[in-house]
């Protein structure tokens, strides 16, 4: 059984060794693994490519968000996450540790993202070493340090020596995949990791966003993850777990600052939703691995088991340098004499400069088909993401434009005409997310070629020309054409009888106006009638009282008056006087007397004539308002026969109009759709003529295709020249050991040839012993 005391034996037995001493770069890897046995703090090294979700999974796990997680906001330095006591004093306060030794302390972490990101203002790559920031998390007082790094296919400089370095201090690894589950980057990324690491935990991240109705599961997340590890490390001993969360939904629900889910949501959370959102997470499967390495310490065994791991990958290449030059040794003891050595290794030497050119063209045939394949990958990837952008913006376009309102209102609800948002929208995926993508998989692969070809650099890092370029996307076409209706008629004709029915309106609003007119004389007029009626009534009353007061007619009265009248004389002699004289006698007689008659007839016949004036007045009055009030009627029966007529007109003309628009605006809306479907058509084929045309106008494929190139051509001739530096480097120390062999004697080649042969021993029973053992 290996203890921590014995590992660290075997560990100074293998430092104090010549061949280890004399290499350098041999010497500081065995410090590491000695300063990781020695580290009483749990540290573990969260891994993985940009916009995989690393600083949102850390914040989950400390349940705080403290971590900048925005998509263009991106670690540019080692953040430590320090697990402290909740009493500590520490807890909720943060140290920035600068390279040239000098530390800052900011008592608040809102402060940290200017010390964290490539966006902040403090030039943190070329100035900042790393971030401490200390929380309680795990549950657990144990110490426990988890560290943000700022992922192996950055493009800022350094990024990727950063990781490496502090994937050689951490104890284990959580490797987090962004939603598209493992990539070839992944995997290149992962045989290098596995170099210092034998402990991952691997996380499949942004399972809330997982297609379902794809078909897309977490389970078959996991399972491509596993059968791809299983297929492409099958020859590597190393232990792992996989795990499917949401990182977004696990911190938003343990940090209650966080009132939405997603920005977009209109509510708040619940209590009881954030319970459910958190189960949602699956955040307690990774809690328990977590809470069960630290509680059972198991963390220990784990902390000895990647020294042992990375040690014997160490002895591997220590073994692999002795055999080699062992086995030069041993052709040149076969030679009894000095002069045959001198000749044998002369031979040696010669043979080796020989196949340089060889060699050189070897690589250089290497690194150009390499470049080539890299080439052509890149393309065919930006093919992929631009039709993808492509069938997006249809989408997108499909969304928000279903009908032809949509086209009219659609400045109104986007604040932009539709040419304007859908440049907009193409410059933001190609600008934000295609750009940065295919510059990391550039620098990805830039750094990958260079370490296939030379396997034992895993500390460089390549710099991009035109790290920060940006595309502009040619413009739409402002043609937001007016939708017109070519035949007319029909509107036309609706018009017309709009203006019919307007006419007939107004004519019935005359007609009413004057019924109402009318109306109001009639009142009067028999108003008047009645007035006069009264009057002549009152008259007629007047008339008979007054007759009333003549009483009746007076009868004719008779009076006695004395008259005289002639009388004949009777006898002859009477007779004969008669003749000379008339004989007169006076009578009494009774005569009628009417002047009372006449004064009464006289005096009713004024009373008559009086009032038979005034009553014909009032006659004739009554009878030109009767007059008036029948023509009045009259005139009011006609207009409300027209007025009913009118409006008769208007429902036909109505009824007309109605059937004539739902006609019409069912050949409209069909009409509309047509154009609505040819306008989204011939936005569509722009967008895709812009993306993928390849017409000669320079559509966005082949600027991509011309950027790279581009890029490729002026880095191709660093990664040459590099190669071909560490190309002479190699063969110069073969030479120079050769040399040196052939100056030493034979005493000299003995002693060299048993040191080495100690130390290959040595190295190999080291080996056995951890091979055999368990920790």
């Amino acid at each position: 059984m290996i203890n921590r005391k014995m590992l660290i034996n075997r560990i100074n037995k293998i430092s104090s060794l010549e061949s280890i001493m004399k290499n350098s770069y041999i010497s500081e890897e065995i410090k590491n693994i000695k300063s990781r046995i020695e580290d009483d703090t749990f540290r573990i090294a969260v891994v993985g490519e940009f916009s995989s979700g690393k600083s949102t999974f850390i914040n989950a796990i400390i349940g705080k968000d403290i971590l900048t997680h925005a998509v263009n906001e991106t670690t540019a330095t080692i953040t430590y996450i320090y697990n402290v006591p909740e009493n500590d004093e520490k807890i909720g306060s943060c140290d920035v540790i600068y390279n040239n030794g000098k530390s800052e302390h900011l008592a608040d972490m809102n402060q940290l993202k200017n010390y964290t990101t490539v966006q902040s203002n403090n030039n943190v790559v070329e100035k900042i070493k790393s971030v401490s920031v200390y929380v309680h998390f795990l549950d657990t007082n144990l110490p426990v340090v988890i560290m943000d790094t700022p992922g192996l296919n950055g493009i800022a400089e350094k990024h990727r020596e950063i990781t490496i370095n502090e994937v050689k201090k951490a104890h284990a690894c959580i490797y987090v995949f962004s939603l598209k589950g493992i990539t070839d980057s992944d995997k290149d990324f992962i045989n290098i990791l596995l170099n210092y690491q034998n402990q991952f935990i691997f996380v499949q991240n942004f399972i809330d966003c997982i297609r379902k109705s794809e078909g897309e599961t977490a389970e078959n997340k996991i399972r491509e993850i596993d059968n791809s590890l299983k297929s492409q490390y099958d020859s590597y001993k190393f232990e792992y777990n996989i795990i499917a969360v949401s990182a977004l939904k696990a911190l938003v629900s343990k940090d209650r600052e966080i009132r939405k889910l997603y920005s977009d949501d209109i509510y708040e959370i619940s209590e009881a939703q954030r319970k459910e959102i958190y189960s949602q997470s699956n955040f307690r499967e990774l809690e328990e691995i977590l809470e069960k390495i630290m509680k059972e310490g198991k963390y220990r065994q784990i902390v000895l088991e990647s020294a042992v791991h990375r040690l014997k990958n160490i002895i591997d290449e220590i073994l692999n340098n002795l055999n080699t030059i062992q086995e030069i040794n041993t052709e040149l003891r076969k030679n009894d004499s000095g002069s045959e050595r001198i000749e044998h290794a002369e031979a040696i030497k010669k043979n080796i400069e020989d196949k340089i050119p060889v060699r050189k063209r070897s690589l250089e045939n290497l690194i150009i088909a390499r470049d080539a394949e890299n080439r052509r990958i890149l393309k065919s990837d930006c093919q992929k993401m631009l039709e993808e952008i492509s069938s997006e913006a249809e989408k997108d376009i499909d969304s928000k434009i279903t009908k032809y309102d949509d086209i009219q209102n659609f400045e109104d609800r986007y604040k932009s005409s539709v040419p304007v948002y859908y440049n907009n929208f193409l410059s933001r995926k190609i600008n934000s997310e295609l750009l940065p993508e295919l510059n990391r998989n550039i620098s990805g692969n830039m750094g990958h070629l260079y370490d296939e070809v030379i396997q034992r650099v895993t500390r460089y890092t390549m710099e991009l020309s035109e790290k920060k370029s940006e595309f502009d996307v040619k413009e739409l076409e402002d043609r937001q054409e007016k939708f017109e209706i070519k035949d007319k008629s029909w509107q036309m004709e609706i018009e017309r009888n709009r203006q019919k029915v307007s006419d007939e309106r107004e004519k019935s609003r005359r007609l009413d106006e004057a019924i109402r007119r009318n109306n109001s004389d009639l009142r009067a007029e028999e108003a008047k009638l009645s007035e006069e009626k009264q009057n002549r009534e009152r008259v007629s009353k007047e008339y008979d009282n007054e007759v009333r007061r003549l009483g009746s007619r007076p009868e004719v009265e008779y009076r006695k008056e004395a008259r005289t009248r002639t009388v004949k004389r009777t006898g002859f002699l009477g007779r004969i006087m008669d003749f000379f004289s008339t004989k007169t006698e006076t009578y009494f007689e009774y005569v009628p007397d009417d002047s009372r008659q006449r004064e009464w007839e006289r005096e009713k016949a004024s009373v008559s004539n009086r009032y038979s004036q005034l009553i014909q007045r009032h006659k004739s009055k009554m009878n030109g308002y009767e007059d008036n009030i029948r023509r009045l009627n009259y005139e009011i029966k006609n207009d409300s026969r027209r007025k009913a007529e009118c409006e008769n007109n208007i429902r036909d003309i109505e009824s007309r109009i109605k059937n004539e628009t739902e006609y019409f605006e069912k050949a409209l809306k069909v009409n509309q759709n047509e154009f609505c479907i040819n306008q989204k058509k011939q936005l569509k084929r722009e967008i895709r003529d812009i993306l993928l045309g390849r017409t000669g106008n320079e559509c966005v494929i082949e600027r991509m295709e011309n950027y790279i190139d581009r890029i490729s051509d002026r880095n191709l001739p660093e990664i040459k020249d590099m190669t071909f530096r560490f190309f002479d480097e190699n063969v110069r120390s073969q030479i120079e050991s050769l040399n040196k062999i052939i100056a030493s004697n034979n005493e000299k080649l003995d002693r060299l040839y048993e040191s080495n042969e100690s130390e290959i021993n040595i190295l190999k029973e080291i080996k056995n012993s951890l091979r055999s053992e368990k920790i």
